[in-house]
């Protein structure tokens, strides 16, 4: 396997619980 898809599918999840940890703030703006 490539190292560039390692690193994406570490990546990717880690991303996604940033996300889910910052948008939390800004959506309850947007639902309000």
């Amino acid at each position: 396997m490539n190292v560039y898809l390692l690193s994406l599918l570490v990546f990717s999840p880690l991303l996604g619980i940033v996300m889910v940890a910052l948008m939390p703030k800004k959506e309850e703006r947007t639902i309000k």
